[in-house]
């Protein structure tokens, strides 16, 4: 009987689609059928680590990266190791640059596979801007200034699945396009496209929260107010975070107003998603916006306390009132 063909399967992201539900649940694997190296990790499962040093960076935030020459020599091993099928996952593999250099610098133990299976997770634009929204209001680094609506009508392009899925049909061969809707079944279905579905979790819980409302109004405020990441990110951790009454992770997060989102809509996501459906076979048009952020004035008051006790600036007031204003119950209207 002969051996079934090894697989190396590249889970490429791309950012906020359900990459780190999937990269926890792969994070500790143990397994004999399926090898997920441990060189390259970050901490939360992916391998950016790999990533990063692929692109040449020496630095992410306070970390330090390895060079290649260091992560190069153990991650062959792993995979040369492999009896049968192996994963890498890391969003930052969606860029073309570092997907080529990754083909350039690991041209051997790729080939001792018998097929390479990159997977692309495609999420509906305006739900993934929002995804991507929080994410970045929420990192000390990136330090997201935008209010809301402003930037997703300045990113809707960059959200768009049909040009994304063009260019990844060229790039690529045996690439396997997965929807995330639904969310709830996306880990699940996962496994199923590696041919795991063992592996999946009862329940995969939610690996990577987004803020809600009181949350993200008051990051933003700091972001728009702080000078530098190292206070931001003291801002969040010991004050957002450590003020237990805000419980910032409960509650709607979605931060775009209806005219907004009708917008980006009307202005390119319908077009973008009938084409998908037409040119690709993928269906993405059945989607209703979430539940928005809406702000009691209570949850306002709330808001507005902590940031006059934390926050400096002669125009605070102006800018709460800017921010407030987008996730009050009348922007939502």
């Amino acid at each position: 009987m002969s051996n079934p063909p090894r697989r190396l399967f590249l889970h490429l992201g791309p950012a906020k689609t359900g990459t780190s539900a999937v990269q926890a649940v792969f994070r500790d694997l143990d397994d004999a059928r399926l090898t997920y190296p441990k060189t390259g990790q970050w901490p939360d499962g992916s391998h950016n680590l790999l990533s990063f040093a692929l692109k040449g960076w020496e630095t992410r935030g306070t970390a330090k990266i390895p060079d290649l020459d260091t992560l190069l020599p153990a991650i062959t091993e792993e995979l040369n190791a492999a009896q049968t099928d192996a994963l890498i996952s890391s969003e930052m593999l969606c860029n073309p640059k570092t997907y080529a250099a990754l083909h350039h610098h690991l041209a051997g133990p790729i080939a001792g596979f018998d097929q390479v299976i990159p997977l692309i997770t495609l999420r509906h634009p305006i739900e993934r801007a929002a995804s991507a929204y929080n994410q970045q209001v929420k990192d000390a680094h990136f330090g997201l200034s935008s209010l809301p609506d402003d930037f997703l009508t300045a990113k809707t392009r960059d959200f768009l699945i049909a040009p994304f899925m063009q260019q990844w049909s060229g790039l690529a061969d045996n690439i396997v396009f997965l929807p995330y809707h639904p969310q709830h079944t996306f880990v699940p279905r996962f496994c199923t496209a590696i041919d795991r579905p063992d592996l999946a979790p009862d329940d995969p819980g939610q690996a990577n929260r987004s803020l809600s409302g009181k949350g993200l109004a008051l990051l933003l405020l700091g972001n728009r107010n702080l000078p530098d990441a190292t206070t931001r990110a003291r801002f969040f951790n010991e004050v957002v975070r450590g003020t237990k009454e805000l419980k910032i992770w409960q509650g709607p997060s979605f931060p775009f107003s209806p005219a907004a989102v009708d917008h980006a809509m009307a202005s390119a996501v319908a077009s973008d998603l009938d084409h998908a459906l037409e040119a690709f076979g993928v269906d993405l048009t059945d989607w209703t916006p979430p539940e928005a952020i809406a702000l009691s004035e209570l949850d306002a008051e709330m808001v507005a306390t902590v940031a006059r006790e934390y926050l400096l600036g002669k125009d605070l007031e102006a800018d709460m009132a800017r921010v407030l204003a987008c996730f009050s119950d009348d922007a939502q209207s």
